[in-house]
């Protein structure tokens, strides 16, 4: 039985889990792409794939433990 994740600050806004992986091709652009604007952000991030609950309640979660992701746009 899968556990909900827990309500606590480092599984939330921001920093919540992700469940998506795809990519996202001919987007429309309002205005203009700056032409300096060269390169790849990336972002990496924890995303644990298995709610903490599992482990103590969730009462010992480490943020850099586990799962993570890594985003480029």
């Amino acid at each position: 039985m899968a556990l909900p994740f827990p309500d606590i600050p480092w599984l939330q806004e921001f920093d919540k889990p992700c469940r998506l992986e795809g990519e996202a091709r001919d987007l429309v652009v309002h205005g203009d792409v700056p032409g300096e604007l060269d390169g790849t952000f990336f972002r990496v991030m924890p995303d644990p794939h298995i709610s903490p609950s599992y482990y103590e309640n969730g009462t010992h979660y480490v943020p850099f433990d586990g799962d993570g992701n890594v985003g480029a746009f």
